[in-house]
């Protein structure tokens, strides 16, 4: 296969695509240049891939704080916040325009189908390089390869998300953007490395073609707006 940025990207893409589903561990760090300092925040979860979208469930675990659960299925948002949601799941309409969670969790769901994020990146990708030799990773050879992109030229939703991202940091982006992705022969990642200003978000991608158990929470899990204002 002749290494370009289209090529590269066109099967991973295809090969995400076969396998339909994964379950993912993501580790994002960010130091003193961001407005939390040094701190951490863990994702544990599982990814389906639709055509056009992803379903996900997602636990998120940041030190000093409740857990959280999320879960999206069809462009409807569960949000387990612990005792802000009384332990049970806030319904979210993602497309609802006049929902201002619904806003602040706008690209939740984009951000795990890794197939999007590639194809409106591709013509902002600047470079691709292969990184040293084949590590074994989740039980495969994995050849990493290092993306360099021009975060100018991505489409202005991508934009617009990196944006919102950035004021909740309080990190301000560079121009371009150099992310790590270990891939074996069958074209799955394996894992993932980007960083920027201090902030590192690693990923960890197993169980291609085998990711768990995504469903809706039971409607007695569910906040009634009766809930809310008691």
């Amino acid at each position: 296969m002749d290494l370009t940025p289209e090529t590269l990207t066109k099967a991973m893409i295809s090969a995400q695509t076969a396998a339909g589903s994964y379950d993912v561990s993501v580790l994002t760090t960010s130091g003193p240049e961001s407005r939390f300092g040094e701190t951490s925040v863990q994702m544990d979860g599982s990814v389906k891939l639709l055509d056009g979208r992803a379903s996900v469930v997602m636990k998120v675990v940041t030190p000093g704080l409740e857990a959280m659960e999320t879960r999206v299925i069809d462009r409807v948002m569960y949000l387990n916040m612990g005792s802000t949601t009384q332990g049970k799941f806030l319904r979210v309409d993602m497309d609802d325009p006049s929902d201002p969670v619904a806003a602040s969790m706008r690209g939740f769901d984009v951000q795990f189908d890794i197939r999007a994020t590639l194809e409106a990146q591709v013509p902002a990708i600047l470079n691709v390089t292969p990184l040293g030799e084949p590590e074994e990773i989740d039980g495969v050879m994995a050849q990493a390869y290092v993306l360099v992109t021009d975060l100018t030229l991505l489409p202005p939703d991508m934009v617009a998300m990196l944006e919102e991202s950035q004021a909740v940091s309080g990190i301000n982006l560079p121009d371009t953007l150099t992310e790590t992705y270990w891939i074996g022969p069958d074209r799955l990642i394996r894992k993932s490395v980007s960083e920027i200003k201090g902030m590192r978000t690693e990923r960890l991608f197993t169980n291609w073609g085998k990711g768990g158990l995504i469903e809706a929470p039971p409607e007695d899990q569910i906040l009634s707006p009766e809930d809310l204002i008691t």
